[in-house]
């Protein structure tokens, strides 16, 4: 799984307090300003494999987790792990983990939703907001239809029943038009990758379930106090973020941009021009 055995990036393992064991890979200098990269549901951090490397270059010390149930990370399946409260607690557990005071949090799709309640929660903990089509700030597409399901009767039978074939259409539909005819058999094994682990498509489901999709109100973006950057696809067929700018709006002194010819997968379809984008902001 990436970063595989590339030497430039360092891999290390963390216990917390609710998740054992979670994967954090970094790259950059030891000196660099930190940055913290947060993926979205289903994903790791082979979501930000553009985004990682061009921080580094940029002189930050970028760290991308593998969020608790996701990845090479523990998959905890206590009922109530994996809320939009527990989610935020994991990862500022992973702050601490890696003795990180304060630092911009980049979060895409659910980890936007995730990095955006920690900086209302803590923003003496983050220093700046990228979010990237995140989930809060449109309304995602289909996201009741997982919690129809019963527990009792489809985890055990979840690991079997979901073929690589669903998972390479899934992303041709979250990528844009032009960048789902491009999805690589690379792409499809990293992210079909965690399904070697039983445990992973039970905790998609019970994220379905338990977190939190819905638009968030306008009263609750309000309250963000921390400069933020919000990134959207011009092509998301996942969520509407059809009154984006209008929630946007909403948050003091935020700012916009949506990114042409781009899909749900925002820093995947917009490669260069996204992540170039991040670090202006980063450097403002």
């Amino acid at each position: 799984m990436y970063p595989g055995a590339h030497g430039d990036f360092r891999t290390r393992f963390f216990e917390t307090p609710s998740s054992a064991v979670v994967r954090v890979v970094e790259r950059g200098p030891s000196s660099g300003a930190p940055v913290v990269c947060v993926h979205g549901w289903g994903a790791s951090v082979y979501t930000f494999r553009s985004t990682i490397p061009a921080l580094a270059a940029a002189g930050y010390r970028v760290f991308a987790i593998d969020l608790k149930g996701h990845g090479l990370s523990a998959k905890p399946m206590d009922v109530g792990a994996y809320t939009l409260a527990a989610m935020s607690r994991h990862v500022v557990e992973l702050l601490d983990a890696l003795e990180l005071g304060r630092a911009p949090l980049v979060g895409h799709s659910m980890g936007g939703a995730v990095c955006f309640d920690i900086a209302l929660a803590l923003p003496a903990r983050v220093e700046r907001l990228v979010l990237m089509a995140p989930v809060g700030f449109g309304r995602v597409n289909g996201s009741a239809l997982g919690k129809l399901l019963p527990p009792p009767l489809m985890d055990p039978v979840l690991p079997y029943v979901v073929p690589r074939t669903a998972l390479q259409m899934t992303l041709r539909f979250v990528h844009s038009r032009s960048a789902g005819k491009q999805v690589s058999d690379e792409d499809v094994d990293q992210y079909w990758a965690p399904t070697q682990f039983a445990e992973f498509t039970q905790a998609l489901l019970r994220l379905v379930r338990e977190f939190d999709w819905q638009p968030a109100a306008p009263d609750r973006l309000r309250r963000l106090t921390v400069p933020a950057l919000v990134l959207v696809g011009s092509e998301d067929r996942l969520v509407d973020f059809t009154s984006a700018s209008s929630l946007v709006a909403q948050l003091p002194g935020a700012r916009l941009e949506r990114i042409d010819g781009a899909g749900h997968v925002v820093p995947e379809d917009g490669g260069e021009r996204v992540s170039a984008m991040v670090a202006e902001f980063l450097g403002h």
